[in-house]
């Protein structure tokens, strides 16, 4: 779990259609909202106008998820109204798309898949103020500058990437933070010392 803000233009969109999407066999033909039953229609309602235009193994994906519904805690619900909330908000064009970045993000090795859902979860479990603080902070920086953090981490070898994530996974809570902190607040130089310190590596 490194440089998180650097994805978080890609975590979101990407982690929102792993909600309206499956893992499992993809369905063939698509699911005519008639067929859904009252129940399915009832926790699936704000996306009835746009039913037609989800593709068939994420109008699948959706209706399992309707059907256990009623198993989920409330926040779990809430959580999924939300982006079910956001996925009605968007365009044709942003739909267009995070269907491409999902698909980016399916493309890429799965040791990178499980590394994306690491930092959305790490992500998701700061507080609102560090998350506000994060996205502020990613979106004041320049192109050239997210580049920059891009091709920072390409440059990295797999023993770097391994040796600081077992540095992260170790420390406290607190210290996780003020880390990560840290770490998007340096300079380039600076961070590229702090990384070799722990790494060993140059």
């Amino acid at each position: 779990m490194k440089f998180q803000p650097r994805r978080m233009s890609l975590i979101k969109p990407v982690f929102l259609l792993l909600v309206l999407s499956s893992h499992q066999a993809w369905a063939d033909e698509k699911i005519p909202w008639s067929q859904l039953n009252s129940n399915q229609q009832e926790v699936l309602q704000v996306l009835k106008d746009s039913w037609d235009e989800i593709r068939p193994q994420r109008q699948q994906r959706l209706q399992n998820m309707a059907d256990k519904w009623s198993e989920m805690s409330e926040d779990e619900q809430n959580r999924l109204q939300k982006k079910m909330q956001h996925w009605k908000s968007l365009s044709p064009d942003q739909r267009e798309d995070i269907r491409k970045r999902y698909k980016k993000f399916r493309d890429m090795p799965p040791e990178k898949q499980k590394e994306l859902r690491q930092r959305r979860e790490w992500f998701n479990n700061l507080p609102e103020e560090e998350r506000q603080q994060f996205r502020s902070r990613w979106e004041k920086m320049t192109p050239e500058e997210r580049s920059e953090m891009h091709e920072e981490r390409r440059r990295m070898t797999p023993e770097q990437h391994r040796k600081l994530r077992e540095h992260f996974q170790n420390l406290p809570p607190e210290e996780r933070r003020e880390f990560h902190r840290n770490m998007h607040t340096m300079e380039r130089e600076e961070r590229k010392k702090m990384i070799e310190e722990i790494t060993g590596e140059k």
